[in-house]
């Protein structure tokens, strides 16, 4: 019985590193195009940053809700909830827009632009905090 467990066990974690390889290996990489914006001011510094904007929070990503294209840019929204305002009073889930986003380039392949070297949100899944009282 032992065997015959060990056996399944392998089978099972060989079938799975053999999937995900063989998955990773059909999915066509993305290419990665850095896009620099000319900004008014010098938004690398929080404090410029921070004076410049009407809500500054500490927000959770619940899912991005779209995407569009203004002027050439490619922007992405997300739905983010809104845990805590640094600066402004902004209650629930609000829509945060993003410069950068998936297009396609003159082959039609697809590339993610990111502006300013700014990764794009991302939902965080299964996280876990401690709160010392």
């Amino acid at each position: 019985m032992k065997k015959f467990l060990i056996g399944s066990v392998a089978a099972v974690i060989g079938l799975t590193v053999y999937g995900f390889d063989h998955y990773q290996s059909e999915k066509k990489p993305v290419k990665i195009v850095n896009a620099y914006l000319n900004e008014v001011a010098d938004f690398s510094d929080d404090r410029i940053l921070v004076g410049a904007a009407q809500n500054v929070f500490v927000g959770e990503v619940i899912q991005e809700v779209g995407s569009k294209r203004l002027d050439g840019t490619p922007e992405t929204q997300y739905s983010v909830k809104v845990n805590k305002n640094l600066k402004g009073k902004l209650k629930g889930e609000v829509i945060v827009n993003q410069f950068g986003g998936y297009d396609k380039d003159s082959e039609g392949n697809s590339v993610l632009i990111l502006y300013n070297e700014d990764e794009m949100l991302k939902k965080v899944i299964n996280t876990c905090s401690l709160h010392v009282i």
